[in-house]
């Protein structure tokens, strides 16, 4: 049953709109576009006038300091840090980070996968928000390195995501893991896997919850009002977005396979309590808070949360703008309370 303090068919607006991004996430904006412009005007220069081609381009994005690096969130202390890897259906070894919290287990567990276009970021971009949740939500956390395109082109990233939930699940006794308090959380295009690992059929009735932060549902269409209204000048542009499908799907039919496109399932089962965060100013805005009302028409829990003055990304500039801080703690809140409440219900099978 809904409580009230669920805002399931609407959109909570979190702070106050002035009809542009506030003045930390402008000075931010402004300091990227500027070193932008002073890295064209480098490679225009007669020691680089040669165009960068897309290989070249996808290097840079990986082994290049991401521009956002200086306002990433602060890291934590949490109990302990562990790398290892297990291998996936196609015998890959894909890498996981475990946080462990500073309490005795079994620890409650939020799987998290990193955005980036599928294409780049890494265990270590993300490391920050990942102390933070353990941390504050007092929970294991398990960042998943999933296979990047356009190497590994769909359905490669949420293939080896579900490997990595069934893996977590089938060693969590080891692992001092409570296996049935499982959540999810991903920005982005990990928003995206997150939620189709949430609705597989081999993994979906083992979510309690879910924290979707600006994430991609959808890419069947790249055309709904926020694309039109924000598609340059906004940091994450639309561009971008066109750039990142053709790097993810193999054709054009993989961008209306659901896996890719969870907005467009037919019908939604097993539904965890879900947190989904926007920013104002995101080209992918329309489209989560669209999926958001279709979790909420299919009868999940859900609360939806816009920050107000925001752009795409702005969780990652945490440092910087008090909204993305903000958002971070919002989801650590909202992961605390789902782990205590699936403790206190019953196991499965228990009488």
């Amino acid at each position: 049953m809904k409580s009230s303090s669920w805002h399931t068919n609407t959109t909570q607006i979190i702070g106050h709109s002035t009809g542009n991004p506030d003045e930390q996430t402008q000075a931010i904006i402004n300091a990227i576009a500027k070193a932008e412009q002073e890295k064209t005007q480098s490679n225009n220069s007669e020691s680089g006038k040669q165009k960068v081609n897309n290989q070249a381009f996808i290097k840079a994005l990986r082994e290049n300091e991401d521009p956002l690096t200086p306002f990433f969130p602060d890291a934590l202390d949490v109990h302990s840090i562990s790398d290892f890897t297990f291998s996936n259906r196609h015998s890959n070894n894909i890498a996981i980070r475990l946080y462990i919290p500073k309490s005795e287990g079994p620890h409650a567990l939020v799987v998290y996968f990193h955005g980036g276009c599928w294409v780049f970021c890494s265990l270590d971009t993300h490391d920050g928000i990942c102390t933070q949740l353990c941390n504050k939500a007092n929970v294991a956390v398990a960042s998943i390195d999933y296979r990047l395109a356009p190497e590994a082109k769909f359905p490669a990233a949420y293939q080896d995501c579900i490997d990595a939930c069934n893996y977590l699940y089938g060693h969590a006794k080891a692992l001092d893991l409570d296996s049935d308090n499982i959540s999810l959380m991903g920005d982005s295009a990990g928003g995206n896997l997150a939620a189709v690992v949430s609705q597989h059929p081999d993994t979906r009735a083992r979510i309690c919850s879910q924290v979707l932060l600006y994430p991609i549902t959808d890419v069947s269409r790249l055309d709904r009002p926020s694309y039109e209204q924000y598609a340059e000048n906004f940091f994450f542009e639309a561009k971008m977005m066109h750039w990142a499908c053709e790097q993810y799907a193999r054709n054009e039919n993989d961008r209306f396979n659901a896996n890719m496109s969870p907005l467009l399932l037919d019908t939604f089962n097993a539904l965890p309590a879900t947190l989904v965060q926007t920013a104002e100013f995101d080209v992918l805005r329309d489209e989560a808070e669209e999926y958001a009302a279709r979790l909420f028409e299919a009868g999940a829990d859900v609360l939806c949360k816009r920050y107000a003055g925001t752009v795409h990304a702005f969780a990652a500039m945490a440092k910087v703008v008090e909204q993305g801080q903000k958002a971070l703690d919002d989801a650590a809140q909202f992961i605390k309370l789902q782990s205590q409440a699936s403790r206190a219900l019953p196991s499965e099978g228990a009488i």
